[in-house]
């Protein structure tokens, strides 16, 4: 079982691999744009996990399996 902060740290990789910024990444992904640096910042530091609803447009947008980031 891989922890949040596992995940988070597999979520950042995979986001400057492509080439995101934390801000396009949370846009990407369907997060007001007030609040995208926060959010995304507090899930690549595993402080929490995002919402299950979103995590087939989290890989669609990362190019990565939905399995790599269930905990």
């Amino acid at each position: 079982m891989k922890t949040y902060k596992e995940i988070g740290a597999f979520m950042k990789a995979a986001r400057i691999k492509k080439g995101l910024t934390q801000k396009e990444f949370g846009l990407a992904i369907g997060i007001d744009s007030d609040s995208v640096d926060a959010y995304i910042r507090t899930v690549e530091n595993g402080r929490t996990h995002p919402p299950y609803a979103r995590l087939r447009t989290i890989a669609e947008v990362l190019d990565v399996s939905v399995y790599d980031l269930i905990p």
